[in-house]
């Protein structure tokens, strides 16, 4: 089958535009949605928020955008009720503040259309800043991508999983992230739980639902000022961010609010994903309880094997955390602190 043959079952995209508080980035991360190469007849805009604007309001309907808006709720609440309008087989999302890259449907569209079990899509991504200018510091330089990865249900053992996590980020940001329709229907209820981190539960209920594609074409501009995680300039500024984005939830809400039974090393991944990210919770709070310490050696022979080098370190200061003196405790904030504020 050629590509530009119709299907029955041809894959239509509903773009959803999520925007909380902030209108002066709205109309470009609309207007990057409008101006694609894809045929508009294949894709429509979805635009969600908080507040009224009668120019940025007017405009959005004059071009064909449809415009909910909410007063309560979190963004897994709010992306559930603007699922009930869209009419797309696949969702993309954007944040008000990013912007697609003009081929982002287009190559979206193609994608899916050749992949009959494709359930997701994370694309690479540039980082621009406020302006729009192009930045060369970003996060961007621990993202190793230099091929497609595709995540079949072969290769879904913890170890491959955190290689994969290691290297690609292979959840980062929404407006990366193009996923079936049917998966968040199927997860509604736990998506409406969710408060922080969208991006990680789309593809940890991906990982259980389908292939996933990693792809290194970068097709998102993802902008970074003040608001966003990527601006964090100081270790308090970072550690904050850690401690209001407890990315256990993501997994929490999964396993807690849903029935399904989830094969044992996807389960094992999950199980090693939340010590972990329990662990780095912890040493932020500066709470050290033993309990998630011990735990957090249960799952240090996957870590090891995904990630040799930088384990060592970490399983050693895992050890210490457990019976070290609060002078060491102290000794390693700082140090740590540092580190962060020289990135």
């Amino acid at each position: 089958m050629q590509i530009g043959e119709i299907m029955e079952n041809d894959p239509y995209i509903s773009v959803i535009i999520t925007a909380y508080n902030r209108k002066e980035f709205l109309l470009d991360a609309f207007n990057s949605a409008l101006n694609q190469t894809l045929d508009r007849s294949k894709y429509e805009i979805i635009v969600t928020k908080n507040f009224t604007d009668d120019k940025i309001d007017s405009y959005i309907k004059e071009n064909g955008g449809k415009l909910i808006f909410f007063e309560e709720g979190g963004i897994g609440e709010r992306i559930a009720d603007a699922l009930k309008y869209a009419n797309g087989e696949v969702i993309c999302f954007l944040e008000d503040d990013d912007l697609f890259m003009k081929d982002k449907l287009e190559y979206v569209y193609k994608t899916f259309l050749e992949n009959n079990n494709l359930v997701y899509i994370n694309n690479a991504r540039i980082y621009i800043d406020d302006k729009g200018n192009y930045l060369n510091k970003s996060l961007s330089k621990f993202e190793k991508r230099e091929r497609d990865i595709t995540i079949k249900d072969f290769n879904k053992d913890p170890v491959t999983l955190l290689k994969i996590q290691q290297n690609t980020n292979p959840w980062s940001n929404s407006s990366s992230i193009s996923v079936k329709k049917f998966i968040l229907n199927r997860f509604e209820n736990a998506l409406r739980n969710i408060k922080f981190v969208p991006d990680l539960f789309f593809y940890f209920i991906s990982l259980i639902s389908g292939d996933l594609l990693i792809s290194n074409q970068a097709l998102t501009k993802y902008r970074v000022h003040e608001s966003t995680s990527l601006s964090i300039e100081t270790y308090e500024s970072y550690r904050q961010t850690v401690l209001k984005s407890d990315s256990r939830d993501a997994v929490n809400i999964i396993l807690r609010g849903t029935k399904l039974k989830v094969d044992k090393d996807l389960q094992k991944y999950f199980d090693i994903f939340s010590k972990d990210q329990e662990i780095t919770y912890l040493f932020y709070a500066g709470n050290y309880r033993k309990k998630a310490l011990l735990d957090y050696l249960q799952i240090f022979p996957y870590i090891i094997r995904a990630f040799p080098k930088s384990t060592i370190l970490r399983g050693l200061q895992v050890a210490f955390y457990i019976v070290a003196p609060e002078r060491f405790r102290l000794f390693n904030y700082e140090r740590t602190k540092k580190y962060i504020e020289t990135l």
